[in-house]
């Protein structure tokens, strides 16, 4: 059997079409547009971003986020204590949000960010 470079390299470039039209145009809806004066940080300062993760008793909400490049992120504690983010694919950690307050990050890469928090 012959290798044919020219079939081959058809091959690749219809699995790369398909895998990048499947990518295209997925986002999970989640809580809600971050918008105006609704987030605010520790430091009294309002905060707006692209999507909301809301932190509450029961965990994070919504549990996974999918978000285009470029993306900021809201996290609202709603819980009764303070909340810290932790995002080890990243060697990253927010700082600690007390109750009734935000945080965001901006991410700048593709791909999977997982995020936890100590208590979930």
């Amino acid at each position: 059997m012959r290798f044919d470079v020219k079939i081959f390299s058809i091959i690749i470039l219809l699995t790369v079409i398909v895998v990048v039209s499947g990518c295209i145009g997925q986002q999970q809806s989640v809580t809600g547009q971050a918008t105006g004066g609704q987030y605010v940080n520790d430091r009294n300062e309002n905060i707006a971003g692209d999507y909301v993760v809301t932190i509450t008793a029961q965990g994070f909400n919504p549990q996974e986020i999918r978000v285009p490049q470029y993306t900021t992120i809201v996290w609202s504690n709603e819980d009764t204590k303070g909340q810290t983010v932790y995002f080890p694919d990243l060697a990253k950690a927010s700082p600690s949000i007390n109750p009734g307050r935000s945080w965001s990050i901006t991410l700048n890469e593709t791909g999977e960010c997982p995020y936890y928090s100590q208590f979930y």
